[in-house]
């Protein structure tokens, strides 16, 4: 008999928990992965996209599930992090990008033309502002 041992808001978070029960060896499955991946509304009331496995299996998958494994990740590469400021101390980076909410607003009627010719989206430069000196690049 199969038991749910926890349930995800969407199907992707549900198939990475079940690649970790499965990797330990757990056989689990996903149960209404695909009703909630069509048709993203119905996940409260379906109670999430479930993850069930084996009654007997059932105190080892919460236990593989409940663990924090973020030391498995290892350190972050260079590209991973802000690039820090040059006159002031390293780690006061924030990204940046206070008109970016307004210039998408202007694309508003814009978005007929966008989708009937194809035009493609505009993508903004990265902008990252230092929290101790506000020197702006």
């Amino acid at each position: 008999m199969l038991v749910t041992v926890a349930s995800f808001t969407n199907y992707p978070r549900a198939e990475i928990a079940r690649g970790r029960l499965t990797v330990e060896g757990i056989e689990a499955y996903v149960h209404d992965g695909f009703i909630i991946g069509i048709d993203w509304s119905l996940s409260n009331a379906l109670h999430g996209v479930k993850l069930r496995v084996a009654e007997a299996d059932r105190e080892e998958a919460f236990r593989l599930l409940g663990g924090d494994f973020s030391d498995l990740l290892g350190p972050p590469e260079p590209g991973d992090l802000l690039e820090d400021c040059e006159t002031c101390t390293p780690g006061c980076v924030v990204p940046y990008d206070p008109l970016r909410f307004l210039a998408a607003l202007t694309l508003l009627p814009a978005w007929p033309l966008v989708l009937l010719l194809g035009i493609p989206f505009v993508r903004w430069k990265a902008r990252h502002r230092c929290l101790s000196c506000q020197r702006r690049w």
